[in-house]
């Protein structure tokens, strides 16, 4: 899957992708484990980006503390779609044609400094030829990133009493 700088800027901006929210709480994390969560994100994700569209798939977590927001984005830098005034920074021209690639962006205060990772995972036609590999990629890469949120909060509350 291809797309123009500019066309992709445009659909960003006018909202014309696919976006949904799936909501989960902290103790579905601990009672079903981080890929069983994940996958109606991935799944979404999947059938969305089969037809050509781009995607945001969100998972909100609830935590105690806050949220914890897990995306799923089909953009074309490691930018989140929320910076979409900076995407054509890193281009030569509104009309270059460049590859789709999947995001994965995870945001909770208690990440790291600035409580925002986003990590590039691949172009959306590789998830596509292997989404089974992938899968396993996210849930992992999300699994290590649940980890260090829940451990920032034990650290707070060991401190705290």
């Amino acid at each position: 899957m291809e797309i123009e700088v500019g066309n992709f800027i445009t659909a960003i901006e006018n909202e014309d992708y696919h976006k949904e929210t799936i909501t989960a709480r902290a103790s579905d994390v601990d009672s079903m484990g981080v890929a069983d969560i994940m996958v109606p994100v991935i799944d979404k994700f999947e059938s969305s980006i089969k037809d050509n569209k781009l995607t945001q798939i969100e998972l909100v977590i609830d935590y105690a503390d806050g949220p914890v927001f897990v995306r799923l984005e089909s953009g074309i830098i490691n930018l989140p779609y929320s910076n979409i005034d900076k995407v054509d920074n890193f281009f030569n021209g509104l009309e270059e044609k460049v590859p789709v690639v999947v995001n994965l962006i995870v945001e909770s205060p208690k990440l790291n400094a600035s409580g925002f990772r986003i990590d590039t995972l691949g172009s959306v036609d590789e998830f596509l030829a292997n989404p089974e590999n992938y899968e396993a990629k996210i849930a992992g890469n999300i699994a290590e990133k649940i980890a260090v949120i829940e451990s920032a909060e034990i650290s707070e509350e060991d401190t705290n009493n």
